[in-house]
């Protein structure tokens, strides 16, 4: 036989014919019976009428095959049914299905049917109490698939997953181009709890293309369950027969793409993705400016995010309903229009909208051209860079016009560069309406700006910490669209000085580090952060080792950043600056953590510190001191303080009745002395020896033959020293 096999088939096979039972994953029953000289590797018969084959009869479905495998009701691909029991029918053997049997015994083919259905039914008693999530491989191999589909058969896999109830399922595509003949790929259920996921192998592997595109058609409309998912992909829009606008693909509510790629050299009048409340995640969208206005993004109900993405079209993104906003992240719109909201709101953050050359174009704008339009229309820029060509006509870096109906604009911009459009700001209203701009630290040419109020109301004041941007934004390579900036660009450091904690640039880098050397910590305008925002790293070369007898021991550190300093801190102290060669503080005996941080020149801080552990086991002695020896001479006023006298007493005191014998022949004589003041401090000296403190009466050294001269002198308790007073004594000889 050519079928393929898969797991739960059941077949019962005698000279008069073959029937075959399959029990896909244990869901549901597929039955087919094979002529017995003319087998047809499909599901169905060969020779047999139109009418079918045979019914299956159950409590919960019916199925008729017929010889091409199309289900009763019309749609392609054999339909499951749920039933755990099936009962068989002798009405199969009527004459008016039977008729061209004639070559096929009946009760034989009875009899193969019967064996193989009841086989089939002990499988599906088992499988289909479990009723897990399936998985559906189209071209895909792998130990996840439950049911195989060879290339080609993606919407049966589609319709498969769609037929299972309330379980979540998997479609998993493999590296192929599925080109539906008809007018594209579908998923339309939204029963809860039958989300799916669809998968492809990559963007650049899978692709989805169709081959009619009369009237409005979709590559895939996928409308299914919030939760659900599909990724991995590209979808290659067709050329337009009917030019009525056809879509790549169709989000419904909840229903997010990421990694996707939608494409259409040849497209016009086409939508890339029409989202009715899904997101668009790390994808990438690129239309031709065709004639009639392609779109890359439209969201046409509830809201949506962008991010992380690329898109490129007449209009990248279009917003067109009141409630939640579309929100821009880490994006890159370009064409002849970026982000045009006609109702509704747009959130816009760390993004760069450019402009393609042509008149009129607008990089953000919020406006409603219907007359008798009644909603707000509001815009929020954070970070985001606009740039014109510099020479198309009538180009607005942001468009607010309110002039129908009730409608309002409002504008709140910051930290945001416009520059190369003919109007970085261009403010339309009238018939009483009102446009409200609120611009803080942004930069753009002031005498640009356009204001047309005729007879509504423009509220309009530049806010602190614009730049009047009139010459060169400083971008590092504006001809190749590298719009990060250079280190002289008049944009590094000016932006909103309150930077909410965790905020990144368009590249993820962080916004709270610095742009020039040793300066502030302020974010820069754009949607680019200029700045060494990795951090150094760090390391200790040198230490003590992991125990050592010194207690204040020593350590080598070293940064890949030539220019860093240090922090250091030990046992967990306040992080501290400390010197290449660091010696640490005396923590005792025991076990102590150095950490220490590298800073470059720019203020970003190692985040993951170098660490070492160390254990002081004996502390050295250090020398003898006098304390330790008691050797210290008495305090005085110059060693303890609160000796000190009251300041004010600069009077020296006087040595009074100083005596001595003038002539002797003793080797030994006593001085007397006094002082006109109490509790002085005496000092004597003979001859040339050394000057002791002394005491009245005082007894001299030796003395010489010949003449001696005894000195005398008194210190108070304020310091103040007397004059010396002089006596000499002459030792016979």
């Amino acid at each position: 036989m050519a079928h393929v096999e898969h797991a739960g088939d059941v077949r019962r096979r005698d000279r008069y014919g073959e029937v075959l039972v399959r029990c896909p994953g244990g869901l549901g029953v597929e039955v087919a019976a094979f002529h017995p000289f003319t087998e047809d590797p499909r599901f169905g018969l060969t020779g047999l009428p139109a009418g079918g084959l045979f019914q299956l009869l159950s409590g919960v479905g019916v199925q008729v095959a017929d010889p091409i495998g199309r289900a009763a009701n019309g749609e392609s691909g054999p339909k499951r049914t749920t039933a755990r029991s099936v009962t068989l029918s002798n009405e199969f053997l009527s004459s008016d299905r039977m008729g061209a049997m004639t070559d096929i015994r009946r009760p034989a083919l009875l009899r193969l049917l019967a064996f193989a259905v009841a086989a089939c039914i002990a499988i599906l008693a088992v499988a289909t109490a479990k009723a897990d999530a399936a998985t559906y491989c189209v071209n895909k191999n792998g130990p996840t698939c439950t049911i195989q589909y060879t290339s080609g058969q993606l919407q049966m896999a589609l319709d498969q997953a769609a037929s299972t109830g309330s379980v979540e399922d998997t479609v998993l595509v493999g590296p192929e181009t599925e080109n539906n003949s008809g007018t594209g790929f579908t998923y339309n259920t939204q029963t809860p709890g039958n989300e799916i996921h669809l998968i492809g192998s990559g963007s650049s592997q899978t692709t989805l293309t169709w081959t009619v595109t009369t009237g409005s058609t979709d590559g895939l409309l996928f409308s299914a369950p919030p939760g659900s998912t599909v990724n991995g992909l590209k979808i290659l829009i067709p050329a337009n027969d009917a030019n009525q606008g056809d879509t790549g693909l169709w989000l419904g509510n909840g229903v997010d793409a990421d990694n996707i790629a939608v494409t259409g050299p040849s497209a016009d009048n086409v939508k890339g993705v029409d989202s009715r409340g899904g997101d668009v995640v790390d994808s990438t969208i690129d239309l031709p400016e065709g004639s009639s206005g392609n779109i890359g993004i439209d969201q046409s109900n509830n809201g949506n995010a962008i991010v992380n993405s690329s898109v490129h079209a007449v209009y990248a993104v279009r917003h067109s309903s009141t409630g939640e906003p579309t929100t821009v992240t880490g994006s890159r719109l370009s064409g002849l229009n970026g982000a045009i909201a006609d109702n509704g709101a747009f959130v816009i953050k760390n993004s760069v909208i450019t402009l393609s050359a042509g008149n009129g174009g607008v990089g953000v704008g919020i406006a409603n051209y219907n007359a008798g339009n009644n909603d707000d229309m509001t815009a929020s820029l954070d970070g985001v860079t606009i740039v014109g060509d510099g020479t198309s006509n009538n180009t607005s870096g942001i468009k607010a016009q309110a002039d129908n109906g009730t409608e309002t604009a409002d504008l709140d911009v910051h930290n945001t560069v416009i520059t190369g459009t003919s109007h970085p700001l261009n403010l339309i209203t009238d018939g009483g309406r009102t446009v409200t701009a609120s611009i803080e630290y942004s930069a753009f040419d002031n005498a640009a700006v356009n204001q047309m109020s005729g007879t509504g109301i423009i509220n309009y004041s530049p806010g602190p910490g614009n730049i009047d941007l009139t010459g060169d934004p400083g971008f590092a390579d504006a001809a190749n669209h590298d719009f990060s900036l250079k280190a002289d660009s008049p944009l590094i450091d000016t932006g909103d000085p309150v930077t909410a904690p965790g905020a990144t640039d368009i590249l993820g880098n962080r916004r709270d580090c610095n742009g020039t050397p040793g300066g502030t910590f302020r974010r820069d305008i754009g949607a680019y952060e200029y700045n060494d925002c990795t951090a150094p790293n760090t390391s200790i070369v040198g230490g003590p080792g992991a125990t050592t007898q010194d207690p204040t021991p020593s350590f080598t550190l070293a940064s890949d950043d030539g220019l860093a300093t240090w922090l250091c801190s030990v046992d967990g102290s306040t992080p501290a600056a400390c010197p290449s060669l660091y010696t640490a503080p005396d923590k005792g005996l025991g076990l102590h953590h150095l950490s220490v941080s590298a800073r470059d020149q720019y203020g970003n801080v190692d985040q993951t510190p170098a660490t070492y552990d160390y254990t002081v086991i004996v502390t050295k002695v250090p020398p003898p001191t006098c304390e330790t020896d008691n050797t210290c001479p008495p305090p005085t006023c110059k060693t303890d303080k609160t000796l000190c006298p009251p300041k004010g007493d600069t009077t020296p005191p006087k040595v009074l009745k100083l005596k001595a014998p003038k002539k002797t022949k003793k080797k030994w004589v006593k001085v007397t002395f006094k002082s006109n003041e109490a509790k002085v401090i005496f000092t004597c000296k003979l001859n040339k020896k050394k000057a002791k403190r002394c005491k009245s009466p005082w007894k001299t050294p030796k003395l010489k033959k010949g003449k001696n001269v005894v000195r005398v002198w008194a210190t108070d308790a304020s310091g103040n020293k007397s004059g010396i007073k002089k006596r000499a004594i002459r030792r016979k000889k």
